[in-house]
């Protein structure tokens, strides 16, 4: 579950990634600027799940040392 600060900064890559590439994009125009926006945002959020995966151990698959371990040992 997420909390309110978690969801607000959710949107904070993509969309500073969004403006700045959008604001690159104004020198084509109004419609550059919109696509260089929507683009920027599309990659900030690439960048977001790329960086928020999860890293993966030397254990990840087994079992480690404490949790091969029983009462009787």
């Amino acid at each position: 579950m997420n909390t309110k600060s978690e969801r607000k900064s959710e949107l904070t890559l993509p969309l500073i990634v969004g403006m700045a590439i959008g604001s690159f994009g104004t020198i084509f125009g109004p419609v550059g600027a919109i696509t260089g926006f929507v683009l920027g945002a599309g990659l900030g959020i690439g960048l977001e799940k790329s960086s928020s995966a999860p890293e993966e151990t030397k254990n990840a698959g087994g079992l480690d040392k404490s949790s091969k371990r029983t009462l009787c040992h």
